[in-house]
């Protein structure tokens, strides 16, 4: 147990030591690196919600065009029935 709490104290004081230690031309290679991955990780969330409120759209859209279906089916029927009793009556 002792070894893992020396490694974890000593790579904490290794990883401190290197932040103060370097230049500071690299840390600001570092934190416009970081900047750049915030913004992804924001345009990213602004995506997945365009996705999710597109998606509730869509399943409103498709309910609506599924009795739009329905209702010209029943007029089809409608129709047919009505065309055949012409026809019918021509005949006659």
């Amino acid at each position: 147990m002792d070894i893992n709490n020396t490694l974890q104290i000593n790579a904490g004081d290794i990883a401190n030591k290197v932040v103060t230690n370097m230049p500071p031309a690299f840390q600001d290679n570092i934190l416009f690196i970081l900047n750049i991955i915030k913004a992804i990780g924001i345009a990213f969330l602004i995506y997945l919600i365009f996705i999710i409120i597109r998606a509730i759209v869509q399943i409103g859209s498709a309910r609506r065009i599924k009795k739009i279906s329905k209702n010209v089916e029943e007029i089809n029927n409608k129709l047919d029935l009505l065309v055949h009793k012409n026809i019918k009556r021509a005949k006659k």
